[in-house]
């Protein structure tokens, strides 16, 4: 798996600790952000490519995550 950090912006919040990359077992695209650390479970909010072949490339993990008004930088 790889896993590269990022800074995400959604709706006025910004997270500077979301994560993307690629999941090989899942040939899936991945997006991660707005974890919940006051929380019992240590889980993001925001949670793409999660399921099989759910985002088999980069483009198709972006238009999901802008449907959403998420924006993410380095």
């Amino acid at each position: 798996m790889s896993r590269f950090y990022l800074t995400m912006i959604n709706k006025g919040r910004t997270d500077d600790e979301a994560a993307i990359g690629y999941d090989r077992p899942l040939r899936t695209v991945f997006l991660q952000g707005f974890f919940d650390k006051d929380g019992d479970f240590d889980e993001p909010e925001l949670w793409l490519g999660t399921c099989l072949e759910e985002f088999p490339t980069m483009k198709s993990l972006i238009e999901e995550a802008r449907s959403r008004d998420t924006r993410s930088g380095v």
